[in-house]
């Protein structure tokens, strides 16, 4: 970053007094006038370096833009190819840029229907390296769902074309990953109802908190930890405790195991599936 023209100014000030001091000359810069020579050629001086690192720090911003248009497929630079798949849209001729000619923006839009992508490198049984596409939907914006397996054919056919040539790779989606919590609320009754309602305000307020962290408090493809939806609980305006007695999750058809400190959803993201999956038991502060 440029430093200052005062900056680099008071710099070359100390070092000319510090030079000039060696060889028997005291220079004392508060003594100098607005006409005098040493005061203004090394203001001409500092301002053309503070020009030259300005005009450096712009090139170094370009460069770094130019780099990340190439696209280089890293992680970063494959979930932005994920994110940006065109279902039912054609690709220009010997490219995997899509051919967005004679679409309406809202027909680009509504194309890009992988809302949440995640890119996860793993090690097989044969010690080379896999890297594990992780993608979902979004039937309103927020909530995350399972791509149809034509959507995830039409993908697999293009990251054949676009991926690089030696990477291995499997794109996965599914339902979200099941969890069941309960959690002891003590709530501040002047703010809160019994059932958990804000007094003037939203219904259900510590009942939508605890469904919202899963998609707002928590990234997709990102590990599930009970003592941040605790927290997230805790934060709720009215809640002066929050306390999470159990947890448990699986996926697919396998049982329920319990959660102590971490969870890593197979999906990449989880839900509660029935009302009964999430137990919240309020207790007004005035009661033990």
């Amino acid at each position: 970053m440029a430093r200052t023209v005062d900056e680099i100014k008071q710099l070359i000030t100390d070092t000319y007094v510090a030079n000039m001091a060696t060889i028997g000359y005291e220079i004392n810069p508060t003594t100098w006038s607005k006409v005098n020579l040493q005061r203004n050629f090394i203001y001409v001086v500092a301002f053309c370096m503070f020009a030259l690192e300005t005009l450096f720090d712009i090139l170094v911003s370009d460069t770094d833009t130019k780099l990340q248009e190439k696209n280089i497929l890293n992680k970063y630079g494959y979930r932005d190819l994920l994110l940006n798949f065109q279902y039912g849209f054609p690709t220009k001729f010997e490219s995997s840029e899509f051919d967005n000619t004679g679409y309406t923006d809202a027909e680009i839009a509504d194309s890009k229907v992988i809302k949440h992508a995640a890119v996860i490198k793993q090690i097989n049984a044969y010690g080379r390296v896999l890297l594990k596409f992780k993608v979902a939907g979004s039937t309103d914006g927020t909530d995350r769902v399972e791509l149809d397996p034509e959507i995830i054919a039409a993908l697999t056919a293009y990251l054949d074309m676009a991926a690089y040539a030696g990477d291995h790779w499997e794109v996965t989606t599914g339902p979200a990953d099941k969890i069941k919590t309960k959690f002891k609320i003590k709530y501040d009754p002047l703010l809160i109802t019994p059932t958990g309602d804000r007094i003037g305000g939203e219904a259900l307020v510590i009942r939508n908190a605890a469904k919202s962290f899963l998609v707002d408090g928590m990234k997709f493809a990102n590990t599930y930890v009970p003592t941040y939806h605790t927290d997230w609980m805790q934060a709720v305006k009215g809640v002066t405790d929050a306390q999470m007695i159990s947890c448990s999750a699986t996926y697919g058809l396998l049982d329920y195991t319990v959660v102590n400190d971490k969870y890593v959803p197979d999906a990449g993201y989880l839900k509660y599936y029935d009302d009964t999956d999430l137990e919240i038991e309020l207790v007004p502060n005035d009661i033990e």
